[in-house]
């Protein structure tokens, strides 16, 4: 056995930071494993503590009070490091990157990115599992209204991948879309994190259809909770984080889920069953698509050159234009 924090700071080790609704759930369950030979820091209590609570989320005169557990041990054979979508969704990305640096100075870095169209939609989606209930353009709307700090601002791909360049000189960006060709997937990563496996590429989390969501978002609409919530809200855990309450010693009694848990089951046991249908989901690529690309279609053309990628191939906005001469 080998003292975690030793390893970390001596030997190479993984970094995953998503981005979220690409394929987070695979890895933190599928592929991160210590069956698979590595073992991921998110899995122990404390250090899952600190990095979703300190490190990852806490402004500075917060994160100075607290300290990296210590006295964990981990087999020889495994190869350490995190995997958490939190280093794209908490606290700024770059000082994220810094302070896990001084932790872990030897990183391999996996950015996982996803076409933007996509990406929002599916995100929609677990809003509304969260208890969002407005129409997909509103959400888009409030995403580039809040520009600053909201997802969208982190979707412009090349400049995430240049700011994980200039912490980390390893760094490996993979479309979600090559997940479809199944093995070949795996042993690039593999190859990149120097292990050896057959992990298998099954889905974590599927879609629900449309029907689904549709009844969910209506049941919202009636019955506010979660991020439906008026703002300021102190939110149950499903959305706030599930260690918050406890860990911030928030007063008094954290707030139930079990309106959410009797929406989404309900709304599940009815719109699954019902016919499938993709109406909502070419509405918004039809209506959106040319949006998007005066947003990101700069941005994924000049990752295409900086990762040696070929997002073409996957349609992502903005790609497959030839350049003028």
């Amino acid at each position: 056995m080998r003292d975690l924090l030793s390893v970390l700071q001596e030997e190479p080790s993984f970094l995953h930071v998503g981005f979220p609704k690409c394929a987070s759930s695979f890895f933190e369950n599928r592929y991160f494993l210590e069956c698979n030979g590595f073992f991921n820091v998110i899995e122990d209590p404390q250090w899952n503590s600190f990095l979703e609570y300190q490190m990852l989320t806490a402004q500075a005169s917060l994160f100075r009070r607290s300290q990296v557990p210590s006295d964990i041990l981990v087999p020889f054979d495994l190869l350490v490091g995190a995997s958490s979508a939190t280093f794209l969704t908490g606290i700024d990305y770059e000082l994220s990157l810094k302070r896990w640096k001084k932790i872990a100075p030897n990183s391999r870095v996996l950015i996982v990115v996803r076409n933007q169209l996509d990406f929002i939609y599916s995100g929609y989606g677990q809003r509304i599992l969260s208890g969002y209930f407005r129409s997909v353009d509103e959400h888009i709307r409030e995403l580039i209204w809040d520009v600053q700090r909201s997802v969208w601002g982190r979707l412009f791909y090349d400049q995430i991948f240049q700011i994980t360049k200039n912490v980390f000189d390893d760094v490996l960006v993979l479309p979600l879309e090559r997940m479809t060709r199944g093995d070949e997937y795996i042993t690039e990563l593999n190859s990149f994190f120097g292990v050896d496996n057959r992990a298998k590429n099954n889905v974590v989390r599927p879609s629900l259809n449309e029907n689904t969501l549709r009844l969910i978002r209506g049941a919202n609409w009636a019955f506010r909770h979660g991020i439906g919530s008026p703002q300021m809200s102190i939110l149950p855990s499903y959305e706030g984080g599930i260690e918050r309450f406890r860990v911030n010693g928030v007063p008094g009694k954290e707030p139930s889920g079990n309106r959410r848990r009797v929406i989404n089951r309900l709304a599940k046991s009815v719109g699954q069953r019902m016919p499938q249908t993709r109406r909502g989901k070419k509405r918004y690529l039809e209506q959106n698509k040319n949006l998007f690309e005066d947003w990101f279609g700069e941005s994924n053309r000049r990752l295409e050159k900086a990762a040696d990628l070929n997002l073409s191939e996957y349609h992502y906005v903005g790609t497959g234009i030839k350049q003028e001469p």
